[in-house]
């Protein structure tokens, strides 16, 4: 009977997601093997991009058999972030910077996510993981979303959210890290509860330059 009630509790929630302020869970349920982690690299140019220099790029290694899907959102909402200086204080985040890593709804997520899946298709709306590949999940400005007051070594800690749907098939299993278009083509139009999970933080030292403090606006 009570597996009866949450699967039932589960189609309820698939469709009123699309509209829902539920926030977006970090299930521990979902198991991410210990081979599947982020890096970074950081970039001292633009590149074409106008934010300031240096840009973190990141991305996501899959060293195991299976494939690892991802929505594809704005990397405030996909990273965690803090930047420490030599003496272990953590740099005031800028007002984009207190962005990241805040928890995140159900109606947030859908909202960049579906218009995509709808439009394009589920390639475009998300990204994936191959077994022995590391796709780029997403980059941003390091002062652009720190208050640097001056140049010298620093040190950058980041996590990685990964979102992830949770549907009920016929069956009634309860199915997680869907992204086939099967599930999520470009004729599918109904809502989807998203779950995340924290892959374990890592960090890396870096430089910052008298010149990156004066494009700090």
């Amino acid at each position: 009977m009570r597996l009866l009630l949450n699967i039932l509790f589960i189609t309820y929630a698939l469709s009123t997601a699309s509209g829902s302020d539920l926030q977006v869970t970090n299930n521990a349920a979902i198991v991410v093997d210990t081979n599947v982690f982020c890096t970074l690299y950081i970039k001292q140019f633009s590149d074409g991009n106008f934010d300031p220099p240096p840009i973190c790029i990141v991305g996501l290694t899959n060293s195991t058999r299976s494939r690892v899907w991802s929505a594809s959102l704005p990397a405030s909402m996909l990273f965690a972030v803090d930047l420490v200086d030599t003496n272990g204080h953590f740099i005031e985040k800028t007002e984009y910077g207190k962005g990241f890593g805040l928890p995140l709804t159900q109606k947030q997520v859908n909202e960049r996510f579906l218009p995509k899946r709808i439009a394009h298709g589920s390639m475009a709306a998300g990204y994936l993981a191959q077994a022995g590949l590391t796709p780029t999940v997403g980059e941003f400005s390091i002062p652009k979303a720190f208050n640097l007051k001056q140049p010298g070594e620093y040190t950058l800690y980041i996590r990685l959210r990964l979102i992830q749907s949770c549907v009920s098939d016929s069956s009634g299993t309860i199915r997680t890290n869907i992204f086939d278009a099967q599930y999520f083509g470009s004729n599918r139009t109904n809502a989807t509860v998203f779950q995340s999970i924290w892959l374990p933080e890592i960090s890396t030292n870096l430089q910052i330059h008298s010149g990156n403090i004066q494009t700090n606006k």
